[in-house]
């Protein structure tokens, strides 16, 4: 179960969370839509610290952008 705790970022109607995989873990750009959630993009961590969240970010920032 989801909780508001699981959002990490969030510009507009988009948000990011963060899921740990079985082999390594990744971060969901998620657009709220009127009944439900939808995984827009999936971004890896990357090779260093903070990449995929800075990565994710981006992408929701330009997703909420082009609205």
């Amino acid at each position: 179960m989801m909780t508001e705790e699981d959002i990490l970022y969030q510009n507009g109607d988009y948000w990011i969370r963060r899921v740990q995989g079985k082999r390594s873990a990744y971060y969901e750009v998620i657009h709220d839509t009127i009944t439900h959630g939808e995984v827009c993009i999936i971004i890896g961590e990357g090779p260093g610290p903070n990449l995929g969240i800075e990565r994710a970010k981006a992408e929701c920032d330009k997703k909420a952008g082009s609205e």
